[in-house]
């Protein structure tokens, strides 16, 4: 592993000059990610697993800083290890590289910039990352990380006109390995039903998440 992520690197510092139009955009995200004040906002989550329908379960983020996050719920929460908090500022600030990789066009014609990132140590274990951001509304729209033991994830983010510019909506996608039922909530599974088991496996899982009433603290 260690030998993979040396000769990324070094595939990447050859391309020092697209490297440096990198640079200015993600600074920019970052600048206005660190100006979050903390707040609280409530969210609906809906989990999507292979042959289990888990029913909408509902909770509140308490957000004190980056590092300081909080997912409370009167419910047991089935979430996956990676994607569901702010990892993302993290790898960008922690970075030991970043290159731009070109732009791409939405569904709606607005041009996305595509920036790959070789984070320095993580809580995560994240060891690469391609984000897709909208540098008109400077918001980051889309992240697949690749993680050193836990598979990758990937991010999606909706916005609406919400507090610091937050996101609306979070639709996660992930490896699942990272994502084990506890036996004791095998109850509620099964009173909600299960899916059709006739269906061919997959190896992935869905996770959307409705963020609503955002409010400072």
């Amino acid at each position: 592993m260690k030998t993979l992520r040396i000769i990324i690197l070094l595939a990447i510092f050859t391309l020092t000059a697209k490297a440096q139009d990198a640079e200015p955009i993600l600074n920019k995200l970052v600048t206005k990610l660190e100006k979050v004040k903390p707040y609280t906002v409530d969210l609906k989550i809906n989990i999507d697993v292979e042959f289990l329908k888990i029913k909408e379960r509902k909770a509140k983020l308490v957000y004190n800083g980056p590092d300081d996050i909080d997912i409370n719920s009167d419910d047991f929460m089935l979430m996956p290890k990676n994607g569901a908090q702010m990892e993302y500022l993290s790898i960008i600030k922690n970075r030991s590289a970043a290159i731009y990789e070109g732009t791409e066009k939405d569904s709606k014609g607005n041009t996305l910039t595509k920036i790959k990132i070789i984070p320095g140590k993580n809580k995560d274990g994240v060891i690469l990352a391609n984000m897709v951001i909208n540098e008109k509304t400077n918001r980051l729209v889309k992240m697949k990380a690749f993680t050193e033991s836990n598979g990758s994830f990937i991010s999606e983010f909706e916005y609406g006109n919400n507090l610091y510019d937050m996101p609306s909506k979070v639709l996660l996608e992930f490896d699942m390995k990272n994502f084990q039922i506890p036996a004791h909530l095998s109850g509620d599974i099964d009173a909600v039903g299960k899916k059709d088991a006739t269906k061919k496996e997959t190896t992935t899982g869905k996770v959307v998440i409705t963020y609503t009433g955002y409010k400072k603290k």
